[in-house]
């Protein structure tokens, strides 16, 4: 009984978070696998307690007693009772109180300890099916680790059983008389051989689950691509993958039009809110990145530009809002010509202005020009945006005109805040060069 250790280091683990271990780089990992194993063991217990009492319901009782006339009725019970329980050390207690009793044999207790190891992997694929693909592809290995240890160790029992039953020694031989030693004698073969199981054939798993359930676009884009733990240790590369990571989320914010642009997209559109939620999971990754370089002694110089880099995030940030909310009031279709045609016209300025700004960000030793030129605030772009809507103003009906007027307004604020960001990009441009 493992309970109370269980409680002393999650106890631990709480009085280290309250004196601040957890802000030192090298306790942080430390403290969290702590707490992960501490709470994986404290909700096994919980199973196991809720449990319990299922081994003295007379259903129970009488849906296990059915299955006393077939070794396969015995593992599809297990099976199916473990999908309940959700978990196979339980289920398989609850067949050594039936053994005991006299309810079941051994042999088909063993059965439903089989069957309850398949059951425990096919219960956690089940309840994955909501989740990502990332998810479903743990949940299926999973599954088929279980599965490769009971279609690997079921087939010898059996070949066990019938040696038994040709005059050979019973496993009772080898593994006591005792029931419950027999069982648990079973049932850690059963996890080490599907450990093994797994070892062996680890890689092959891996791909079928990786073709199985391939991760969605969405899924691949709200990853970070460049920044990565250990890049933290040198402050000059973790700046640059930070700004890669950022000019790929530059790169994808003319794609939060695409519902506004159906007919000029290559390939498929994709669907606003995911491509946003992905952009903005890839900058609060940033932003948690930068939290954690500043936190180090810095020297004056990479404090400058990592001060310019967490600027540029939140504007980044605001500028991927601001596209969000400027799809939002542009999306319905308008029922005038001239709010079609302004609607339009404001699409493509501002694609076009990402665009550019996107392709700038690329290039480090690009100076900006074009983009400020496009972005500044007697801009041609923002004078024909404004000069349009005025000249269409009395040609269009009030629903048209209570979104256009927000869509201009919020055009114009992500014009601004491209044009703030090109500023800081240039400004560094120009502190590199000297």
């Amino acid at each position: 009984d493992i309970h109370v250790a269980v409680l002393f280091l999650l106890g631990v683990v709480g009085f280290c978070y309250y004196f601040g271990l957890n802000e030192r780089d090298r306790a942080r990992h430390l403290l969290g696998a702590m707490y992960g194993v501490g709470m994986l063991f404290l909700g096994i217990w919980l199973i196991k307690q809720g449990a319990r009492p299922m081994k003295d319901l007379e259903s129970v009782r009488a849906f296990i007693q059915f299955s006393a006339g077939s070794d396969a009725l015995a593992f599809g019970i297990g099976l199916l009772l473990t999908l309940v329980i959700q978990s196979s050390s339980t289920m398989s207690a609850i067949a050594v109180t039936m053994a005991v009793a006299g309810l079941v044999t051994l042999d088909q207790t063993l059965m439903i300890v089989f069957g309850s190891n398949l059951g425990s992997g096919l219960s956690t694929f089940l309840l994955s099916g909501s989740l990502t693909a990332t998810g479903r592809q743990l949940a299926f290995l999973q599954l088929a680790t279980k599965a490769a240890g009971v279609l690997i160790l079921l087939p010898l029992y059996i070949i066990a059983q019938y040696a038994t039953a040709q005059g050979s020694q019973s496993l009772s031989v080898w593994i006591g008389t005792d029931i419950g030693d027999q069982v648990a004698v079973v049932f850690l073969v059963l996890q080490v051989v599907s450990a093994l199981a797994s070892g062996l054939f680890g890689r092959g798993f891996v791909t079928l689950a990786r073709r199985l359930f391939p991760p969605g676009l969405s899924e691949v884009l709200a990853k970070p691509h460049f920044i990565y733990e250990q890049a933290l240790e040198e402050p000059t590369t973790a700046l640059d993958l930070v700004e890669k990571e950022q000019a790929r989320i530059l790169a994808l914010l003319p794609r939060l039009l695409d519902d506004l642009r159906h007919g000029e997209v290559e390939g498929t559109p994709f669907p606003l809110k995911a491509l946003h939620d992905a952009c903005t999971n890839v900058a609060a990754e940033c932003g948690r990145f930068i939290d954690r370089l500043m936190g180090r002694t810095q020297s004056p110089a990479t404090l400058e530009r990592l001060m310019s880099v967490r600027a540029r995030n939140e504007l980044l940030v605001h500028l991927m809002d601001g596209c969000h909310d400027f799809v939002g009031w542009l999306t319905a279709e308008f029922p005038e010509p001239t709010a079609r045609s302004l609607r339009e016209s404001l699409v493509e300025g501002l694609c076009t202005v990402l665009l550019i700004l996107a392709d700038a960000a690329q290039d480090a030793d690009d100076d900006y020009s074009i983009v400020l030129a496009l972005t500044s605030d007697r801009a041609a772009v923002m004078e024909g945006v404004r000069a349009g809507f005025i000249s269409a103003e009395g040609g269009l009906g009030a629903e048209s005109q209570t979104r256009l007027l927000p869509a201009t307004s919020v055009f114009e604020r992500v014009i601004w805040l491209a044009n703030r960001y090109a500023l800081a990009l240039n400004r560094q441009v120009a502190q590199t060069s000297r």
